[in-house]
């Protein structure tokens, strides 16, 4: 997770497949060329809280969450925070390692039509100083049964960059965010087994710590869309909490997702809490902390799951090891769960982008 407020606690280019999927896309209005080295359920109540948060709650039956394989899961979580992985920073040795590993786990995907691969070079900071950052997206689309190019997009994005090497320490960044890139892997093989309706891109993005560099590049090369109605589900940091809490921010700006994410976690054996996402939250509004902000600056809905800041954040002992396991199980069923309702009720949800940046 990239710092923008003060804490709480002290492969190169596209395959011909890919191109054609992507162009069949950009001509149903779903994404745009420029992937080049260029730059209201049953059941749900709502109730306010004490807090200037809503609380929302769920009192029907558990979602049946599709099947996905959860030592498999944990199994990626780990090698990703590995010190094979040397940090994952974007444009290293270790940034490469990690965009292989995920694209051997989604390896006939990834060699089908539907596997995207978005390289990229963004110049960040102000005139005076400026940094080139390089990079590389990686994307599986996955079409929906509805069958309907022109219809709503689910971007689901989770970074796999971390800080990699300092003075000879690892930043090995297991919970950030080793952990929601493992989960998209997850939420990829619930697809599978379960086929969205809608249609779905999955989007790990890089060079999250370089000021959202990777997903700036992502909207900008998928145009926002071209005008297609989305709404974007992002996880950065679900494995870290002793309390076994996860937040949930984007409903103050779409209430109407606040009762779906409740039943998301709905006997999950987690804590899913609302708020952050609030304009007297101040610093501690977390609306445009990390790539969801993207989206959001665009005027398309989100969702965010994380948890608070912890000891182990941007620090060499955020490590596999450190982490509770039983609660990072809860946390993949629920953001799972997620991703199937978001896309159950994404012709309600989805806006489309009012786009920043005229395309050229």
């Amino acid at each position: 997770m990239m710092v923008l407020r003060p804490r709480l606690s002290a492969p190169s280019l596209l395959n011909r497949s890919a191109t054609r999927v992507l162009a069949c896309a950009c001509a149903a209005s779903l994404l745009l060329a420029g992937c080049s080295n260029s730059e209201s359920s049953q059941n749900v109540s709502a109730t306010p809280a004490a807090t200037p948060a809503q609380n929302y709650t769920y009192e029907g039956p558990a979602y049946p969450t599709p099947s996905y394989d959860i030592e498999g899961t944990i199994e990626a979580l780990k090698t990703l925070s590995s010190d094979s992985m040397e940090g994952r920073a974007a444009g290293t040795t270790g940034g490469k390692k990690a965009s292989q590993f995920i694209m051997s786990k989604n390896d006939k995907l990834m060699r089908s039509q539907h596997g995207l691969i978005f390289p990229f070079e963004r110049a960040q900071g102000d005139g005076k100083s400026q940094e080139l950052i390089k990079g590389t997206n990686l994307g599986i689309f996955m079409p929906g049964k509805a069958q309907d190019m022109n219809g709503p997009i689910l971007v689901i994005t989770a970074h796999y960059d971390h800080l990699g090497m300092k003075d000879g320490d690892i930043y090995n960044g297991a919970d950030d965010n080793a952990s929601g890139a493992a989960a998209l892997l997850a939420i990829t093989e619930s697809f599978n087994a379960s086929p969205p309706e809608n249609n779905v891109m999955i989007v790990w993005l890089d060079a999250e710590e370089h000021g959202l560099a990777g997903a700036k590049a992502f909207a900008e090369h998928v145009r926002y869309f071209n005008g297609a109605s989305a709404v974007n589900l992002n996880l950065d940091m679900i494995a870290q909490s002793q309390e076994g809490e996860l937040y949930m921010v984007g409903s103050y700006h779409t209430p109407a997702l606040g009762p779906l994410m409740a039943k998301a976690a709905h006997e999950t054996g987690l804590t899913l809490k609302f708020g952050h996402d609030r304009p007297e939250d101040a610093d501690q509004d977390w609306t445009r902390l990390t790539d969801h902000g993207v989206f959001h600056e665009a005027g398309i809905p989100f969702v965010y799951f994380g948890v608070e800041d912890h000891p182990q954040y941007h620090k060499p002992t955020d490590t596999f090891e450190t982490l509770p396991l039983e609660f990072y199980k809860s946390s993949l069923k629920t953001v799972v769960n997620a991703a199937h309702i978001l896309d159950e009720n994404l012709a309600d949800l989805a806006r489309p982008a009012i786009d920043p940046k005229p395309a050229d």
